[in-house]
């Protein structure tokens, strides 16, 4: 674990993947034999690794585990509940229950640090509980826990739990240059720890912050080394998820050749793994690219499929939608109506509203030409 978290991080999860299959037997056999010890050990070892990767498969074995309510309240227990949590929140956003279950895994483990009087799982969780609040809305409450927990991450002296908690800390900020002032200065910590994976995952909340405040250029360039580190690092899990917020960048700029070109690398990683991630950005993404195309029928289909997915993620709270994106969407959407008419814009645009997200991805994918406008 400690190899995966620090200088020289890249070596050992490259080194990892060669034995995935026997990790994932070893799980199983321990899953199976109720060694729900030596199993909570290994995922919460190896918890960077699976989630850089996306083997989203070890969240089925934990799980139960976690669940059971016979299973004594201890250190493990509760790093493994922080592991299941961060898994879901990734990896199964389309869950109806997502971020209820994630907060209740992290509020749990909130519980077991104050028990037992440890302050590095407090902190851990606290940033998990204020992660899950920030998506509901509930600013006060947030600004709260992530004030509780940059004190007790300081009284660690740990860099990464320092850098986290500054992170979370910056974004519930009332300004946003505040925030982005906080960010900037947790990037000073991961870099002193040498955790690249986990200073990319920062690069990409200032990307956000960026984005948010309609800094398009400065928000690519945090992506960019974010994408660098994640492809050094053989992290195609985490590539899914940049490559689909390069696109949509890309695609405010202009850019629509680079965008297109990310968004079809995405969509065919999405056929790969499975829709259980969250997709409607990069089917807006492939929308837009289809337009751009001159294929506009597809692209009113798509943007249908998309704006459908999309509203449950809102109203789920697991993604956040900032306005540069709205404004392009706005666009895009006139634009289509221009080009095929009201009438046929929204007869397309319900046709792919009602499409699964992976019919949508094979709608996106395929290259047999949509009908010409009538």
């Amino acid at each position: 674990e400690p190899r995966l978290a620090g200088r020289g991080q890249g070596e050992w999860l490259l080194r990892l993947d060669a034995d995935w299959d026997n990790i994932r037997a070893a799980v199983s056999h321990f899953a199976a034999d109720q060694r729900t010890d030596e199993m909570f050990r290994l995922a919460v070892a190896l918890e960077r690794f699976t989630i850089s990767r996306g083997h989203t498969e070890l969240l089925d074995q934990l799980r139960p585990a976690v669940d059971d309510p016979d299973a004594s309240p201890t250190v493990l227990l509760g790093r493994a509940m922080l592991a299941a949590g961060s898994l879901i929140v990734i990896f199964r956003r389309k869950e109806a229950t997502t971020r209820e279950t994630a907060e209740r895994y992290a509020r749990r483990a909130l519980e077991i640090g104050r028990e037992l009087g440890d302050i590095p799982l407090q902190a851990n969780a606290l940033g998990c509980v204020a992660e899950c609040v920030f998506h509901t809305g509930d600013m006060q409450a947030t600004r709260e826990l992530t004030t509780e927990q940059l004190a007790l991450a300081r009284q660690t002296g740990k860099a990464t739990l320092i850098g986290q908690a500054l992170v979370w800390n910056g974004i519930v900020e009332d300004s946003l240059e505040e925030g982005r002032r906080n960010c900037l200065e947790a990037l000073t910590y991961y870099r002193q720890s040498g955790d690249e994976m986990m200073l990319g995952n920062k690069l990409g909340h200032l990307a956000y912050l960026d984005l948010q405040a309609g800094r398009v250029a400065d928000s690519i360039g945090w992506l960019e080394q974010y994408v660098e580190i994640a492809e050094r690092h053989g992290a195609d899990g985490m590539l899914y998820f940049l490559r689909t917020n390069l696109a949509l960048v890309r695609l405010i700029e202009g850019r629509h050749e680079e965008a297109a070109s990310l968004a079809r690398w995405c969509l065919l990683r999405a056929r790969r793994i499975g829709v259980s991630i969250d997709a409607s950005q990069l089917i807006f993404s492939a929308a837009c690219c289809a337009a751009w195309q001159e294929d506009y029928v597809r692209a009113a289909r798509l943007h249908g499929a998309a704006d459908a997915d999309m509203a449950i993620a809102l109203e789920r709270k697991t993604m956040s939608w900032s306005p540069p994106e709205r404004a392009l969407q706005e666009s895009e959407h006139q634009r289509l109506r221009e080009v095929l008419g009201d009438g046929r814009f929204d007869e397309e645009y319900r046709a792919g509203s009602q499409l699964t997200a992976a019919e949508a991805i094979e709608l996106a994918l395929s290259r047999t030409a949509a009908s010409a406008p009538a």
